[in-house]
């Protein structure tokens, strides 16, 4: 992975944390967050069941969604661990 890369995934946890501290009102963070692990692991789950069948449909870019999706989603999980 880049420099670029990791500056992207720097910037993501830092805006999910940035949510977290915050708490807009309209914010998807923050409504995982409220639900708390059994929202956030059903998520993941979700997404995880997503990236497996786009694999196996041969889609890179779609695959690479939904990994983006599952990566997402478990850096939220991080962030509601602390």
């Amino acid at each position: 992975m880049g420099t670029g890369e990791a500056d992207i995934l720097e910037r993501l946890f830092a805006v999910i944390l940035e949510r977290r501290e915050r708490r807009p009102p309209d914010s998807y963070v923050v409504r995982l967050l409220d639900g708390g692990l059994p929202a956030i692991a059903a998520k993941i789950r979700e997404e995880g069941e997503e990236v497996i069948a786009a694999a196996s449909g041969a889609d890179r870019e779609h695959t690479a969604r939904e990994v983006a999706d599952l990566v997402f989603h478990t850096w939220v999980l991080l962030a509601a661990c602390d």
